[in-house]
Formats: structure tokens, sequence, C-alpha cells
């Protein structure tokens, strides 16, 4: 029986990805448990109708940051809506998008891997950054595409 060699050569290296795939996740870096770390909260912008919130929890052993999430809200009809968010969810600092898929779902983006909490800590003060340069603009994306 004859062999289909370009399967099997396509097969073989859909696996040796997959296993390289796997490889780079374990080495991602594990923050410690939240429980084990002070929250603080701070609101950078708080009107009537827009506002930008912090969130940063640091380790309670070294006071370095562990995790963070910047977020800027808008209000409208008496609710506030989220419009843009950066954290650093699923080991990975990544943008949550004004827009949408055609399944509803918004869209996210990833900035950066974190493999260390020093991942963390730099992209941190680049993500309060990008969250007020673009105010204007996501806003205008949220009114647009929801």
């Amino acid at each position: 029986m004859a062999r289909n060699f370009g399967r099997d050569a396509h097969r073989a290296s859909k696996k040796a990805a997959a296993s390289a795939f796997d490889k780079v996740v374990e080495q991602r870096w594990a923050n410690p448990p939240l429980e084990d770390c002070e929250e603080e909260t701070i609101r950078y912008l708080d009107t009537a109708s827009s506002r930008v919130t912090q969130r940063v929890w640091r380790s309670r052993s070294d006071s370095r940051i562990v995790d963070c999430a910047v977020v800027h809200e808008i209000a409208h009809e008496e609710e506030w809506h989220e419009v843009a968010k950066i954290d650093c969810s699923h080991q990975e600092v990544h943008r949550h998008e004004a827009t949408k898929d055609k399944t509803g779902t918004r869209l996210r983006t990833v900035i950066r891997v974190i493999y260390s909490q020093a991942d963390v800590e730099d992209t941190y003060q680049n993500s309060v950054d990008e969250i007020f340069d673009n105010l204007v603009e996501n806003e205008g994306k949220w009114r647009h595409g929801r």
C-alpha cells in the first residue's frame, strides 16, 4: 500500500509545532495567587461620562507588581461600559479591543507574553499610556461598533 508522504510530513510538522508551543507555554511565568498580594485601585480620570481605572496587585513579600489591569469606561444610557482594557491575565499582556468579531466577542490582541515578573512591570506604564493616548479613538470605536 502506497503511503502519502506529503500528508505524513504535514502531520509530523503539526505535531512538532504543537510540542514546541507546549514548551513555550510551560516557560511562561505564573504570578502568585492574588490572595498573597495587596490590591491597589486608582481612578485616574473620573467624570460624569468617562473614567479610567487602574488595578494593580503587588506581592506582599517584595511589593513588586505581579498583575495589573487598566480600564477605560464610558457612561451610556445611565450605565458604565468598558471601551478599552489592557490586562495581564492568561500569562500575557493583552488589549481588549473596543470592536467585536462576527460572533459578538470583543477582539483581543496580545501585546507581550509574560515570562517573568519583570515583563509585567516593563509593560505596566506603557499600558497606562496607551489607554490615555487612545481615549477618543477607543470611545469612537465602541460607539460605532457596538
